[in-house]
């Protein structure tokens, strides 16, 4: 199966790219867009378990999962495979915003940057997880993105408690429910109440990125101290 760039967008569409090109390859796919739900907005997209993995909103505000298969049809050519049916997600999941996908144990994270964190399984079928959805601290929060640290096994989410303390807060996925790491969540000043904060873990570097409304700020991994210069 070719390697493709999947970029989604409010209105609910999916489309595919060349990576290279950055082209929507009709040579190769039979179909580069669908609208796998209509009425919906996508707020998160990942890719495993050999299938293309989205998180939205229907038109009543209902929140779901969604997976689509890569499939070659008769012509030879790629299409997105829609004979999957949604998956619920917990009412109150309004902004599915981020998600982070463990493509080894065939798991995934979401983050509403509304509300709280939902893990799931992904394997024959999407099936959320004991313990699932986590509020990171009391309260209702905003976990405003979500990471992977396949190495160790943890779950990064920065959010705000209550009280509106930026927070970064670390699962352990070792185990369901997940457990916080001891010190977390682990207080911060990002601004996160003016921009959602994605989270990105860099492996090479054993680093916590996230990008806030202050700018990219980079955090050593093993401390949750930030890194000299942060934010960028």
């Amino acid at each position: 199966m070719p390697t493709q760039l999947y970029a989604i967008d409010r209105t609910g569409y999916v489309w595919v790219f060349d990576p290279t090109t950055l082209a929507i390859p009709t040579t190769t796919w039979s179909n580069p867009s669908l609208q796998p739900y209509p009425g919906q907005a996508l707020g998160a997209i990942g890719f495993g378990n050999s299938k293309l993995l989205m998180s939205g909103l229907t038109g009543g505000l209902a929140s779901y999962l969604y997976a689509v298969t890569p499939t070659q049809d008769s012509n030879n050519k790629y299409y997105l495979n829609e004979a999957a049916l949604p998956v619920a997600m917990p009412n109150g999941t309004l902004q599915p915003s981020q998600m982070a996908i463990d493509t080894a144990s065939q798991r995934i994270f979401v983050a509403d940057s509304a509300r709280y964190l939902t893990a799931w399984s992904i394997g024959t079928s999407i099936s959320q997880l004991n313990g699932s959805p986590y509020y990171p601290s009391n309260g209702d929060i905003k976990a405003q993105g979500v990471a992977y640290n396949a190495l160790a096994n943890l779950v990064y989410t920065c959010c705000q408690s209550s009280s509106g303390q930026d927070q970064l807060v670390v699962y352990n996925a070792s185990s369901f429910p997940m457990a916080q790491v001891s010190g977390s969540p682990f207080n911060l000043t990002l601004g996160l109440s003016q921009s959602n904060g994605d989270i990105a873990y860099d492996a090479a570097n054993n680093r916590i990125l996230i990008a806030c409304s202050l700018g990219l700020v980079v955090l050593n991994a093993s401390t949750y101290a930030p890194i000299a210069g942060s934010p960028f």
